[in-house]
């Protein structure tokens, strides 16, 4: 059998084809199994956690995943009874934020909340970098507008 002078060439090409192809796609599906939580992603999560809350430790649990424990106010905040005290109780069932936009030169996300609770207002969440998850996020601070003063509820 014969070889060309180009086959190794064509070979190295088709190899270093096959390699990119391959990362790319690693890279793009490896974001959700590496745990990877866009700002977006972990609001979401929170809201979720927060409508899934029994009023119970195990709820608060849940909850605090979505805080950063960087947060001023985390040994304060992971009880259940400082939830249950707060605008964010489980008896205020079915929050919901919407339109979630993100600030171009900082961590803030903004959008509005509401729950049957009669919660109805602005929202921002002041993003922090997971510690544990280089490029995951968790909640550093929320502040609701019209609520204790406009001044975080966490923080």
């Amino acid at each position: 059998m014969k070889y060309s002078k180009n086959s190794g060439f064509n070979m190295r090409k088709t190899v270093l084809v096959l390699t990119l192809t391959a990362a790319s796609f690693f890279l793009f599906y490896s974001c959700s199994q590496l745990g990877i939580v866009s700002k977006t992603d972990r609001i979401n999560m929170f809201i979720s956690d927060l409508n899934s809350s029994t009023g119970d430790q195990g709820s608060a649990d849940k909850i605090m995943k979505n805080i950063s424990p960087d947060a001023a106010m985390y040994d304060q905040i992971k009880t259940i009874v400082w939830w249950e005290a707060s605008v964010l109780a489980s008896k205020n069932k079915a929050f919901s934020v919407t339109g979630l936009s993100e600030s171009n030169t900082g961590n803030t996300v903004t959008g509005h909340i509401t729950s049957d609770g009669g919660l109805d207002a602005a929202i921002t969440f002041t993003m922090v970098s997971d510690s544990g998850s280089y490029f995951s996020w968790l909640i550093g601070a929320i502040t609701i507008d019209g609520v204790n003063n406009n001044e975080p509820i966490i923080n």
